[in-house]
């Protein structure tokens, strides 16, 4: 069985339906990974790196690497990155930060939505 990033995105969406902490931990977690394999979906010329996938991926999209060679205007790319370099922060901050941390479910929400317009945006 193949998972695509879609799937990272419905698994966001029913965590949070859980209406829990954990739940809305998960969704934030789950949204970003849909973003970070939308982007690798969706770039075809993303250098191959040994280590720090995702920093790398976010500057490749800020235009760190050069410019990007993609279909989707570089501008663009820019602002792409700017949300999945926001996202693996709240990411983060869901998975790491259990005891300080303020993750509920409007930032759960606002988590799901970036990750849906993303989406939209980057195809």
């Amino acid at each position: 069985m193949t998972i695509q990033s879609f799937d990272f995105l419905r698994s966001s969406e029913h965590c949070l339906t859980l209406d829990e902490e954990v739940g809305y931990r998960n969704a934030v977690s789950r949204a970003y990974y849909a973003m970070f394999h939308r982007a690798g979906e969706a770039l075809e010329h993303v250098p191959s790196v040994e280590h720090n996938h995702h920093a790398n991926l976010i500057s490749y999209m800020q235009g760190r690497m050069g410019i990007p060679k993609e279909d989707i205007p570089a501008a663009r790319l820019k602002l792409l990155a700017y949300d999945l370099r926001q996202m693996r922060q709240a990411r983060n901050e869901a998975d790491y930060r259990l005891s300080d941390s303020k993750i509920n479910a409007d930032v759960a929400r606002e988590s799901l939505l970036t990750a849906q317009h993303f989406f939209k945006r980057i195809s």
